[in-house]
């Protein structure tokens, strides 16, 4: 009895869960998410969870969550189905949140029996080994079996600004774009290396003028005007 009302609670709650399949490259899930402001920084993922049963959780609308500079803690819910056309295939799963001034981000997923554990702290305020995946952005890995649906919880909290732009991303989606995204970073780079150069140059030909006049200016001269 008991586990059915514990289902029965929850059927409302994943009636909204966003629906990938097997031939899912990357999902964003900035508009799927919802989010709950915890103003004192202390709650539970338990007391979490019944806030979320209470209805207290606000639907997201906007691509990418940005709370500014806050000192509360945020929480995100993400209800997640996996519904492959073909059981059978095999894929792996990341989650991105692709912030990483982030100070601390915590995730927490159900275990066997329902109950929700933390399973990864990391952020910009831990060692770069807390992340379970070393890159610049945070990633998590997700397992789906099929037609599984599993909500999880995201906690943030950070000194400077609360940003989440949240990702699902198919592990072998994620890898191939890495080439452009370094691209794309290279030519950032070039260009700020390029301005830095060009101002310097700026500068130094501001600076040789003067630098030439003051040489010319000879100890006599100075000597014979100060008569």
């Amino acid at each position: 009895m008991r586990y059915l009302l514990m289902l029965l609670l929850c059927l409302p709650l994943l009636a909204n869960a966003v629906e990938f399949d097997e031939f899912t490259q990357s999902l964003p899930l900035g508009r799927t998410l919802q989010v709950f402001e915890d103003v004192d920084g202390q709650a539970t993922i338990a007391q979490v969870r019944t806030q979320a049963a209470s209805g207290n959780f606000k639907p997201h609308d906007k691509a990418t969550l940005n709370a500014g500079y806050s000192r509360s803690v945020f929480w995100l819910k993400i209800d997640l189905r996996y519904h492959p056309t073909n059981p059978a295939t095999h894929r792996t799963w990341l989650l991105e949140l692709a912030y990483p001034p982030l100070d601390h981000l915590d995730l927490y997923l159900p275990d066997a029996a329902g109950n929700y554990q933390l399973v990864r702290q990391t952020g910009d305020a831990l060692p770069f080994a807390s992340r379970e995946i070393r890159q610049n952005n945070f990633l998590f890995n997700l397992d789906f079996t099929p037609d599984q649906t599993q909500t999880l919880y995201l906690r943030l909290q950070s000194q400077g600004s609360i940003q989440a732009p949240v990702t699902l991303w198919s592990s072998t989606a994620y890898l191939e774009e890495q080439p452009l995204r370094l691209y794309v970073l290279g030519l950032i780079y070039g260009v700020l290396l390029g301005m830095l150069v060009y101002t310097c140059s700026s500068i130094s030909a501001y600076a040789t003028p003067v630098t030439s006049i003051t040489s010319s200016i000879s100890p006599r001269s100075v000597c014979i005007s100060c008569r």
